[in-house]
């Protein structure tokens, strides 16, 4: 052991010390002074500093045992603790073993989730594509049902105006046309006796007709307004029938018979014939006709002659 081979030198050491002793205690050579009366050396503190020696490298053995001892149980302090520390990490280990087998599940799930996704989000694309296609052709549709409509609309526009075209046309056709035949009268002893006679000249009655007459010594303007005097009605007229209006008189002044035979001036018989038609009645409101006559008294020929205007129907 290393104390052992300690100790050997130690014992060597003093040996060798003992010997140098010896030799110092050998005489002195003659040419050193006094040496006759000099003390011997001892050996006594040699062995007490051999002993000090000896004592100390005990110590520090002891100390070297004390350390290697306190390594070695720390040592061992570290292989149990790295012992509980593998077997911790063992158990955490078979954990995570246990974790990494959920995690691979669960990516098989989510992988599985992920495909099924990939499976709907190409059903709904399809879907929407297709229902993208019957909108634009369910719009195309309507687009063509518009115009159609709208082909129709006008075809029922030109229907109704050819409607209403034939229903004037018919109208005209059929409805009755209330006009003058003539104006008829005389001039004696100054008195002026004057009648119209009226002839319906349409294919269906006149209804409501109404004759207005007056006299005038001036010619009479179409769309005046006259308020005329005599008035005569009668219900209905039928096609092709006449009407004789009332007779009516004048009594002109000593001037206006003076100026009527000399040709001065002219006596006027004018009025107007009011009848409505039986699609008067179709309408919104009823459609009053008129038809005015006017007449004049002829020097020459002595008649009443139709005035050049005035004589109109509607």
């Amino acid at each position: 052991m290393q104390g052992d081979e300690s100790s050997e030198d130690v014992k060597d050491q003093s040996q060798k010390k003992g010997k140098d002793v010896e030799s110092f205690n050998s005489p002195v050579p003659p040419d050193k002074p006094g040496t006759l009366h000099a003390g011997s050396v001892t050996a006594k503190p040699v062995k007490n500093q051999v002993q000090e020696l000896e004592d100390r490298i005990k110590r520090a053995e002891k100390w070297m045992i004390i350390l290697t001892g306190a390594i070695a149980f720390f040592g061992l302090c570290q292989v149990v603790a790295a012992f509980l520390q593998w077997d911790a990490m063992k158990g955490q280990l078979v954990e995570m073993r246990g974790s990494s087998n959920q995690s691979e599940r669960l990516v098989i799930l989510n992988t599985g989730q992920l495909k099924a996704n990939a499976k709907l989000a190409d059903a709904a694309d399809r879907t929407a594509t297709y229902t993208k296609d019957v909108s634009e052709k369910a719009l195309d549709q309507s687009k063509a049902t518009n115009r159609l409509a709208k082909s129709s609309e006008a075809t029922v526009a030109v229907a109704r105006d050819n409607l209403k075209l034939a229903e004037s046309s018919l109208e005209v056709q059929q409805r009755p046309w209330v006009g003058v035949l003539g104006v008829n009268g005389s001039f004696e002893n100054g008195v002026m006796k004057c009648v119209a006679t009226l002839k319906n000249y349409g294919k269906s009655p006149a209804f409501h007709v109404t004759y207005h007459s007056s006299w005038s010594a001036e010619q009479p303007i179409v769309n005046f307004g006259y308020v005329f005097q005599h008035v005569d009605s009668r219900s209905v007229l039928m096609p092709d029938e006449l009407l004789v209006g009332a007779e009516s008189t004048a009594e002109p002044t000593i001037i206006g018979i003076a100026r009527i035979e000399q040709g001065l001036g002219h006596a006027y018989f004018f009025g107007e014939v009011t009848y409505e038609d039986m699609f008067s009645y179709q309408a919104p409101y009823p459609v009053l006709h008129m038809t005015h006559f006017c007449g004049f008294w002829d020097l020459k020929t002595k008649q009443f002659l139709n005035c050049p205007t005035y004589n109109d129907a509607n």
